[in-house]
């Protein structure tokens, strides 16, 4: 189960990583994980759910919107007898003392708020991973508090905001919702269940949580809901009891909180001969149900990373570059055609507009012809390098690595797309995960490398093949084949001069006759 629950984990900082989170568009990786989402109204005791199932006190407090990004939870199930959190930005240290955890993510909020202005909420996701003895394992995303009406200091876009990135988190197919409701409110106006509702409404992905069940007013309780008589899931209902303000300022132990929440359920009828109840069955609930989650879509996830190889999407960058490579050149063969048939030597064509207007439309069809074979040759070449990947290449790098740093042996001349020897960087500074993941950038990196000096080569010459020699050879006798097929007709429409040099070849020719009746006249008279 821990291995399971912390890959999930780390493709999700591996999405985050490079840039994608649940707020980013398209087809994304991240909503092909199995994940958590929490979700509730402010003061529903979300964060308090939360700190039950970790037995700590770690997650920020106050008035307002407390929480303002995601935060990624890994619990970590260990048999030492010590507790810490780790944050990845914070890689060089572990803490033991969680009133530090707390102080940590609202500092890491605000660093990460302070680079937009007038931001008050962000759907970047802060990572911690908390090891202890006694919690389970399990991964899940805690999101913001839910708001109907904005409060001083707010803006009046926050309920908005709060939604929209409550809703990218939950919508994807693989979101397992957890809605957090207080129970002692009207459940029709839960904003966690209206918002489940919308994404899914047959309640396939959703798991309800009800807090608060102990201070319900008298007389009644959640027994039906908890039965599935009301508000039926498919996941069921946990009730559970969490501490209040006065016992978190009266530091109430989480152990003494969790031995009050199994006397109440046990004291109230209405729950005593209910399973689905107390902290401990939703902890075990959660972890089951992740984990089936997690194992049932590990095949698509698999499926999903082999279609989409980072070197793949790393060889469509170099494809547009080689586009606006042709298209210039095209652009350039257009405007040499227009030189042409405007240069003094070609100044006879101005008598003639439609044949001149005939060359340049049979230029620009014959141009756009051999773009396009231009076009589909350069295609050929970057998919065929996506096609197949030079193994051997990688197998270089790989036997390389074990003596780069070996300085009585010559360091590989192996660079980056920014121009880094791939050996120069020291990956044992950063932390392991990081590394990794550095590591596999800087080798994908080399080898577009390799693959871009390969197309600065092929794809000039396949430009000359494809259009320059073609147009240079062919561009003419193409409009003179067509021309010498068409009917008489056609052929005197193209020779036929503009109004007004006709209407002064007819002015001239009048004159001539003018004068040389004139001149006849003068030879009689002599």
């Amino acid at each position: 189960m821990e291995r399971v629950t912390q890959l999930v984990t780390r493709l999700q900082h591996i999405c985050t990583s490079l840039g994608e989170t649940a707020m980013s568009d398209g087809n994304l990786l991240w909503n092909k994980l199995s994940t958590i989402v929490v979700i509730g109204g402010q003061s529903s005791g979300k964060s308090s759910v939360l700190e039950a199932v970790v037995g700590r006190d770690f997650l920020p407090r106050g008035t307002g919107i407390v929480t303002r990004r995601p935060l990624v939870l890994q619990l970590v199930k260990i048999d030492k007898d010590e507790e810490w959190g780790e944050f990845p930005h914070a890689p060089d240290k572990k803490f033991y003392n969680f009133d530090e955890v707390r102080d940590e993510i609202s500092e890491e909020t605000d660093r990460h708020l302070k680079k937009y202005s007038n931001r008050v909420v962000s759907g970047d996701p802060i990572y911690l991973t908390v090891y202890s003895p006694n919690v389970p394992n399990l991964s899940l995303v805690d999101m913001p508090g839910l708001t109907k009406v904005p409060i001083d200091g707010q803006p009046a876009s926050i309920v908005q905001e709060l939604e929209d990135m409550a809703r990218q988190y939950i919508k994807g197919e693989n979101a397992i919702i957890l809605a957090v409701t207080p129970a002692n409110a009207d459940l029709a106006t839960s904003d966690a269940l209206r918002m489940a509702r919308e994404v899914d409404p047959s309640g396939e992905r959703t798991i309800g949580v009800l807090t608060k069940v102990d201070i319900m007013d008298r007389g009644t309780d959640c027994r039906d809901v908890l039965l599935g008589k009301s508000l039926k899931l498919r996941h069921g209902w946990v009730a559970v009891v969490n501490r209040g303000q006065a016992d978190i300022n009266n530091k109430v132990t989480m152990q003494m909180t969790r031995q009050r929440e199994d006397d109440f359920f046990n004291s109230v009828s209405a729950y005593a001969d209910l399973p689905n109840r107390g902290t401990n069955f939703l902890t075990e609930k959660l972890s089951t149900h992740l984990v089936n989650e997690i194992m049932r879509n590990l095949p698509s996830i698999s499926q999903y990373i082999d279609t989409k190889r980072l070197i793949e999407d790393g060889l469509s960058l170099l494809r547009d570059p080689a586009f606006q490579a042709i298209e210039q050149v095209h652009q350039i063969l257009k405007q040499i055609v227009a030189m042409a048939v405007n240069h003094p030597d070609c100044r006879d064509l101005l008598r003639f507009f439609n044949l001149k207007a005939e060359i340049l439309a049979n230029s620009s069809t014959t141009l756009e012809r051999l773009r396009k074979d231009a076009d589909m040759m350069v295609r050929t070449l970057v998919d065929m390098e996506a096609s197949y990947l030079s193994a051997s290449f990688f197998r270089e790098i790989v036997a390389a690595e074990s003596y780069a740093y070996d300085p009585s042996r010559p360091k590989p001349a192996f660079v980056t797309l920014t121009g880094e020897l791939l050996f120069e960087r020291r990956y044992d500074t950063l932390p392991p995960n990081d590394a990794h993941l550095q590591r596999i950038a800087d080798h994908v990196s080399a080898y577009l490398q390799i693959v871009r000096s390969q197309l600065l080569a092929t794809v000039p010459k396949a430009i000359v093949h494809c259009m320059i020699l073609p147009s240079k050879e062919s561009l003419l006798s193409e409009f003179q084949e067509e021309v010498a097929g068409k009917e008489e007709p056609q052929l005197r429409r193209l020779i036929n001069e503009s109004e007004e040099i006709a209407g002064q070849r007819e002015g001239i020719k009048k004159r001539l006759v003018l004068l040389q009746r004139a001149a006849k006249e003068i030879s009689a008279f002599m």
